[in-house]
């Protein structure tokens, strides 16, 4: 029993890390732990599959995964506290992308039905604000990727078409 909650301890302090939970302290970031699963994937695992449908948030702790859109490899994290999975969270749509282990790798899920009833309301309140904010930031940094993705692709294609 010394040894499981060894591995609590350890999952809680990485917990601490991410920039998300870092406003928690430990006894509530073991509360976060009851309503959520901790997942650990091997090389080549499939966490997410594109085409399904479920409404189930990711956290990662540990290692690295990578994201597959029509076998495509397409990105990748590997930052503790990197969140994959948001976008069947805001509009209930199936998975756009798969989501595969890089190699060892830990992960904490959250049912999406976790932010609609996490406690009092304002528990409640709180859990889907930092839930917002974050997904809101994750979506802000992706569009300006793909912004600067665009106007690089841009400038190939005039390069392209004038020859040079």
């Amino acid at each position: 029993m010394a040894e499981a909650a060894s591995d609590e301890d350890k999952i809680i302090s990485l917990l601490a890390r991410m920039p998300m939970l870092k406003m928690f302290d430990k006894e509530q970031l073991r509360q976060v732990l009851a309503f959520t699963r901790i997942r650990r994937y091997d090389l080549g695992d499939t966490i997410i599959e594109e085409g399904q449908n479920d409404q189930t948030l990711f956290f990662l702790i540990t290692g690295n995964v990578y994201v597959v859109k029509n076998g495509v490899n397409i990105g990748e994290f590997n930052n503790t506290g990197d969140i994959f999975g948001e976008m069947s969270i805001i509009d209930g749509s199936v998975r756009s992308a798969s989501i595969v282990s890089g190699g060892k790798s830990l992960c904490m899920s959250i049912a999406a039905s976790f932010f609609e009833n996490a406690g009092t309301e304002q528990q409640t309140l709180m859990c889907q604000n930092i839930l917002f904010r974050a997904i809101a930031q994750i979506l802000a940094e992706r569009l300006r990727t793909m912004n600067a993705d665009n106007i690089d692709l841009r400038k190939e294609i005039e390069s392209l078409k004038s020859g040079r």
